[in-house]
């Protein structure tokens, strides 16, 4: 197995975002070596992480005042919303890949341009409301996971009740939680309101 090392980002410097990729059995023994036990990213299927883990300069990111902000391994972070401006200090402390899931009324109309000008990996998944809580929406969540390869990331919606939503159905699918403990992990990443909540459990009570 290989063992792993801390990393950090040098202050000035962005993250590489190039890798060798270590196999699942690697990364798992990294999530536990590392108390990763609210990590989505090692329930995935084919899920692959890189040999040598990135980590985030998460006292960086705590200095933007950004709502609900989540640390939920060295390269997971959860959030409510971000701005454009925002972002170079995002990439500077170590994040590859944004996942957006705000509607166009809701996101920062110059996020996605400033991100892909900065280098950074831009993902959008739209979800508007609590009509929007599917398994669908879910599956298409967790192929944007698989896309980030793992890559440092940050997933922000406006308060990070969406992300904690889809993240409580991925590991309800994926990782073959039951109800509650799948409503325990998600509800790391973020509040969940009740609407919501309610939604959820209407789902994985079939």
């Amino acid at each position: 197995m290989i063992e792993p090392k801390e990393m950090t980002t040098p202050v000035g410097e962005s993250a590489s975002c190039e890798r060798p990729f270590a196999s699942q059995d690697e990364f798992q023994g990294f999530r536990v070596n590392q108390s990763y036990e609210h990590s989505i990213l090692s329930f995935l299927p084919g899920h692959k992480s890189t040999a040598i883990p990135y980590k985030v300069d998460f006292n960086s990111l705590q200095k933007l005042c950004i709502q609900n902000l989540k640390q939920i391994s060295d390269i997971e972070i959860s959030s409510g919303s971000i701005t454009a401006e925002q972002l170079a200090t995002i990439k500077q402390a170590g994040i590859c890949s944004i996942i957006c899931l705000l509607p166009d009324k809701e996101i920062d109309k110059n996020e996605q341009a400033e991100a892909l000008k900065l280098g950074l990996n831009f993902r959008r998944l739209p979800i508007r409301g609590v009509e929007d809580i599917t398994f669908d929406n879910a599956d298409k969540f967790e192929q944007i996971l698989q896309e980030v390869k793992g890559h440092p990331f940050l997933v922000h919606c406006k308060s990070a009740n969406r992300n904690a939503s889809l993240i409580t159905l991925v590991a309800y699918k994926y990782n073959d939680n039951d109800a509650e403990q799948a409503l325990v992990l998600g509800k790391f990443w973020g509040p969940i309101r009740p609407p919501f909540e309610a939604k959820l459990r209407q789902l994985m009570s079939h």
